[in-house]
């Protein structure tokens, strides 16, 4: 059975966040995962028994009425007690990746054991991606397959190896620098170059392997960062 949508939306919402590198995203990221996580107990719950009322339950009683195993059960409150700390003891409080990637990872585990292998066969492919990258970033994760795979994204990787440049693609010119911009050109398959000339008012040159257009990569290039994790082997 695959899992309502309020939580395959929030995930996707999650994962947005995830690779978007604004601050303090971290924090966010593991309140909404507990967030969902206490939501994803309370709907399995109201699915056995819609007449339940679950307002004041907390969250070890949810866990126990959703029948959460063990396993879960323990990473699952570690994540709800950073999450208190954050909301009533210290604002200030911060955190960092793994924990934050372990928090994510956890939450889709307990939405897999709630609602079984089919639970998440609906999200788009791009979240699937995201899940592998999460992983490897999470506590679980190699520093040297992550410095492989920011390497990759940094030298190796070409958006236009897959199209068939009925299009043109945009690059910044090697020889042509005036003041401290470089001039635009076209160029086609062949290499040909169509035109030179400044940047047009608003226009940026994406640096695909800069974190903060991760979100973008993902979500337009999904098939191509599918590959790096396969050549990695993550």
């Amino acid at each position: 059975m695959k899992a309502p949508t309020e939580i395959t939306d929030l995930l996707q919402t999650i994962l947005g966040i995830y690779f978007f590198d604004i601050p303090n995203n971290n924090r966010a990221i593991l309140i909404l995962s507990d967030n969902l996580a206490e939501v994803s107990c309370k709907l399995k719950i109201l699915e056995k028994n819609p007449s339940l009322d679950l307002k004041k339950v907390d969250f070890p009683e949810l866990l126990k009425k959703a029948r959460v195993k063990n396993s879960l059960t323990s990473d699952l409150k570690k994540f709800h007690s950073i999450r208190n700390e954050f909301q009533h003891k210290s604002p200030l409080y911060t955190i960092d990746k793994k924990p934050c990637s372990d928090s994510i990872l956890t939450t889709v585990e307990l939405i897999k054991f709630l609602w079984k292998k089919d639970a998440l066969i609906e999200i788009p492919d791009w979240i699937k991606c995201g899940l592998r990258i999460a992983a490897l970033y999470s506590s679980k994760g190699k520093i040297e397959k992550q410095k492989e795979f920011e390497n990759y994204l940094l030298n190796d990787l070409d958006l236009y190896i897959n199209k068939n440049f009925t299009e043109t693609r945009l690059y910044v010119s090697e020889n042509g620098i005036l003041g401290e911009q470089g001039l635009l050109g076209e160029m086609d398959l062949q290499g040909n170059i169509k035109e030179r000339r400044l940047p047009r008012k608003n226009e940026i040159v994406l640096q695909a392997y800069s974190k903060q257009y991760w979100t973008y990569l993902l979500q337009n290039h999904t098939s191509l960062i599918e590959d790096i994790l396969n050549e990695l082997k993550l």
